[in-house]
């Protein structure tokens, strides 16, 4: 496993704290989560499992809990491994269940309670669980999807007498241990399944890189159902350390601060989209040594927020993890270590081997973008009750016995020395006139714009053409327009690169799990941007009617006879549309380039009677000029020259 110098000095860092840190032993993923956890029960006995705003539960506390839970699902469906599935929200009563499920020796699956009905209904169905373990007032919500014959049991009904005794059930380390739903952005949820020896090797490699160790406290922001809990959750529990949940509402982002203050919070893990909502207001905070971000992009202005609002002590950990196999890149950044454009996602971590494929599925060359891959023996066995999906997405490896092989769906490119670029999912790579576009490109290129804070960039199909819509969140100063941007954007991208819209936005949405939500991404309209020209109406029919054109073609309202072509988001094709339908209206020849010569209605309102004094009588010129829709407020066509002499 290779690692530059300077990555190897970083991780050697992150035992800085003196966290206890023991190294987790790869024999120790040989037996269940359970057996693990309990080993941490009587070897810390006293201390804090979970930190919650009533106080503190230890880890004694938690196991007797966790242990009547699991005696409440024994008595219900008995031995087997049976599939549970929990709807919570987070917090102890979902750390309570799903310790009590594993501990029952049965495969839980967490589900959002707070998901449509619709949509939760299907999951259960697919699901087929043997049994409902809800909470939090949520059972009304499991009484309504569940089908007949599931059973259902309320959490706040088992028997909280205590129980010491743990369950004689035990599960092997090839016994299943959850099953994880996709969040379903890009195609139709899927279950994914993993083995006790296969989570137990993805907290190993967690708590060896980050030298996790009992007196460390880690935040637990994911919902329940995300598999980015699992790191968290069992990181903390598995190595005699303290876990911090909190059901991260919206509201409550702005909140963080006080809350990671308050708690002494050591490690922090969310999405990049959740760390930049708080850390630009960030104060200190000097018990933090880690700052985890998976699960999306991270970009420059992350590294520049952890640059001026953390401790020198602090290191930011860039990281690629999936649900089929957990963690398998780092990226260690400290105050000293360089960033350009795109953070890396780094490095290998132990038995997980990363490479980048091309659309033939073979090995492409360094600095060339493909898909990434997993070679591994620490897979998913698969999704559940999906045999063809399986077989699709994870193959056995013809090269080593019980290695598979799964292909990620996130192009990447790999660097000369093996540290790997993520560029996001397969389907953000778009076709723009005929031009291959990584949408993460135009990301990064706004994102290196001064006041850009955040940026997303989708394809949007108007008038049967592709064209890219970026939605920004910018800094109160300076103002920031479409203008502006364009120009920035000129001399850093091809034109077929620039996005033909922006819109700004106070805030980007965010799904339950915290990431960009892009379906829930408003459309960008029929109204006139906000651009750096004063609106002026046409003044003269030739401009009301190549007004009209521009409006239908560009599919804008109340476009202004000074408004840039491009800033209205114009592009080659476009243009293609406009002077042909200028040729027909006037009757006259235009070449292509006259309409980015001249680049506004006036400018091309002037190139129209230039073109038709020339070739027609004044008489012939007037009778075409009365045919055109005269504007409100005129009281009939102007003469040659005054159309001609319009102001510019």
């Amino acid at each position: 496993m290779y690692l530059p110098k300077q990555q190897t000095r970083i991780r050697r860092r992150c035992g800085h704290a003196n966290s206890g840190f023991r190294k987790f032993d790869k024999s120790e993923i040989e037996q269940s989560i359970a057996a693990r956890f309990e080993a941490r029960v009587l070897e810390y006995p006293d201390r804090a499992a979970i930190v919650t705003e009533a106080g503190d539960v230890t880890y004694e506390r938690l196991n007797r809990s966790a242990n009547a839970v699991a005696r409440a699902i024994l008595s219900r469906l008995g031995d087997g491994q049976h599939v549970v599935a929990l709807l919570f929200e987070q917090g102890l009563p979902s750390i309570t269940a799903t310790l009590g499920a594993l501990k029952a020796g049965k495969v839980y699956a967490p589900l959002d309670p707070r998901a449509p009905q619709t949509m939760l209904s299907a999951l259960i169905k697919e699901l087929q669980p043997d049994l409902v373990l809800a909470g939090g007032g949520h059972l009304g919500t499991a009484e309504d999807v569940a089908s007949a014959g599931i059973a259902l049991l309320d959490i706040a009904e088992v028997d909280p007498v205590r129980v010491d005794e743990n369950p004689s059930t035990r599960s092997t380390p090839d016994s299943y241990a959850y099953i994880y739903y996709t969040s379903g952005s890009t195609s139709r949820p899927k279950g994914v399944v993993d083995t006790h020896r296969n989570v137990l090797h993805n907290v190993m490699r967690y708590t060896n890189t980050l030298h996790i160790g009992p007196r460390d406290r880690l935040t637990l922001l994911h919902s329940p159902n995300s598999s980015a809990t699992v790191s968290s959750l069992f990181g903390a529990l598995l190595n005699g350390a303290a876990v911090c949940p909190m059901d991260l509402h919206p509201d409550r982002i702005t909140r963080l601060e006080d809350w990671l203050r308050d708690r002494e919070i050591t490690i922090y893990h969310s999405v990049p989209a959740v760390f930049r909502r708080w850390a630009d207001k960030s104060g200190k905070l000097p018990k933090l040594r880690l700052i985890r971000l998976e699960g999306d992009q991270t970009t420059a202005t992350d590294v520049e927020l952890y640059r001026k609002h953390f401790g020198d002590d602090c290191i930011l950990v860039n990281g690629l993890g999936v649900t089929e196999c957990g963690i398998v890149r780092q990226f260690f950044i400290d105050k000293r270590t360089a960033t350009e454009g795109t953070v890396p996602v780094g490095y290998s971590v132990e038995d997980m081997d990363v490479f980048v494929v091309d659309g033939q599925g073979r090995p492409a060359g360094t600095g060339v973008v493909g898909e990434i891959a997993v070679r591994s023996h620490h897979m998913s066995p698969g999704y559940w009750r999906a045999a063809e999906t399986t077989q699709a997405a994870i193959a056995p490896n013809p090269d080593r016995r019980h290695q598979t092989v799964y292909r990620t769906g996130d192009l990447g490119r790999m660097r000369p020395d093996g540290c790997l670029v993520h560029l996001g999912r397969r389907d953000s790579r778009v076709k723009i006139r005929g031009h291959a576009v990584e949408l993460a490109d135009v990301e990064v290129a706004l994102l290196d714009l001064n006041g850009i804070q955040e940026a997303v960039v989708i394809r949007e199909q108007r008038n049967d053409s592709d064209r890219l819509v970026a939605y920004l969140v910018t800094a109160a100063s300076p103002a920031t327009t479409p203008s502006s941007l364009r120009r920035s954007l000129e001399d850093r991208l091809p034109e077929y690169m620039i996005p033909s819209a922006f819109v700004m936005l106070p805030s980007l949405p965010l799904t339950a799990a915290g990431k960009i939500d892009r379906g829930a991404l408003p459309a960008p309209g029929r109204a006139r941007p906000q651009i750096d020209v004063k609106y002026e109406p046409p003044r003269s029919p030739v401009q009301a009617e190549l007004a009209r054109i521009w409006r239908e073609v560009l599919d804008l309202e109340g476009i202004g006879i000074h408004d840039p072509f491009l800033d209205l988001g114009g592009d080659s094709l476009l243009a293609v549309q406009i002077v042909s339908r200028v040729t027909r209206s006037f009757q006259l020849e235009l070449d292509l380039r006259a309409l980015f010569d001249t680049p506004t209605i006036a400018d091309m309102a002037r190139l129209v009677i230039e073109h038709l004094a020339s070739r027609m009588n004044p008489a012939s010129l007037g009778h075409l000029l009365d045919k055109l829709e005269t504007p409100s407020g005129m009281e009939g066509p102007p003469s040659i020259e005054g159309e001609a002499g319009c102001e510019s």
